[in-house]
């Protein structure tokens, strides 16, 4: 099962990562997992499976019947195991096949072990992501899944045929619950998660393909920009262990320090959102300065008050070394 959100005094402080938020459509996965099991066409990605996929594997591709539904896309990913995937199974294949699912393992476990917290924020349907990753050996390294849930992108033909069944004990496990979705962008969930966490915008960094949840989440955190939207790459990866300050054992660098206990979260005013739950509004910011880096993670300088000295993000400084 999922660990539990640590607080701030779990957590590692200064200027370093401590907190990576993925986003799971062609980011962790190598494709878009919700879009071909629903029969939708990606307009975003001409060449999705380029860089992912790699030389020599066939086109990932995804027959009718399609399911829109959370529990159908579960008993769809079934049925693919059983017959078109039987080969190495639907999750190993939407991820890029063995040798890529193996890099992404390795370097979870590497972030994990290092006591990064580990969150998966998705439009997706979390019961086929919990599925998937359940399947490679990857569901434990994630504290949180957010997405959506049930028909919130309504029913298939195929949907409406399977639904009339319900769910078995095993699909039950991988169904997620409403404090898991109803959210409207991811900035919003970063928001809440650094109240809880009390954490800064320096701690915390957004991995995501979608450009417009980049352009939001950059105000509130670093963001690392996965632009061929076909998954991580041994790029990605290394920025995202070199802005985490996670060696190759796993292991946070000795400059890591853990939080006093007498620490507490950083303090917001808020804000309400549609359906009037209050969301942290950002610190106080008089100017802002983005930068971006050959990698894509945005490099952010605040100055908060006249008298206050300009906040740098630790990887700017690190990415610059």
């Amino acid at each position: 099962m999922p660990r539990a959100l640590l607080t701030c005094q779990d957590q590692l402080s200064g200027g370093s990562v401590c907190l990576v938020v993925f986003d799971f459509d062609q980011t962790l996965s190598a494709v878009h997992v919700f879009k071909s099991l629903a029969g939708w066409k990606d307009e975003r990605s001409s060449q999705p499976q380029k860089s992912a996929l790699g030389s020599g594997r066939r086109k990932f591709q995804v027959p009718a019947p399609y399911a829109c539904s959370e529990l159908g896309q579960i008993r769809r990913i079934d049925e693919l195991d059983r017959d078109e995937f039987s080969h190495e199974s639907f999750a190993v294949a939407a991820f890029g096949g063995e040798a890529r699912v193996q890099e992404v393992r390795e370097h979870l476990q590497l972030l994990h072990d290092g006591g990064i917290q580990l969150v998966i924020c998705s439009k997706g349907m979390i019961g086929p992501i919990r599925k998937c990753l359940t399947q490679l050996g990857m569901l434990h390294f994630f504290s949180q899944i957010y997405g959506n849930i049930g028909k919130s992108y309504g029913s298939t033909p195929y949907d409406k045929e399977t639904l009339q069944e319900e769910p078995t004990p095993e699909e039950k496990v991988f169904l997620g619950s409403p404090d898991m979705a109803g959210w409207r962008a991811k900035d919003k969930v970063i928001s809440k998660l650094m109240t809880k966490m009390g954490l800064v915008s320096e701690q915390v960094v957004l991995v995501e393909d979608d450009p417009s949840e980049i352009r939001r989440a950059s105000s509130m955190c670093l963001t690392l920009h996965v632009r061929e939207a076909s998954g991580v790459t041994s790029e990605h990866w290394d920025t995202i262990l070199k802005i985490t300050e996670c060696d190759a054992h796993g292991k946070s660098s000795p400059e890591m320090q853990r939080v006093s206990l007498t620490s507490k979260p950083r303090k917001s005013t808020g804000s309400s959102n549609e359906e009037g739950e209050r969301y942290p509004s950002a610190p106080p910011v008089r100017t802002e300065e983005k930068e971006k880096s050959p990698t894509g993670v945005v490099r952010i300088t605040r100055q908060r008050s006249r008298s206050a000295s300009t906040l740098q993000v630790a990887a700017a400084k690190i990415l610059a070394a």
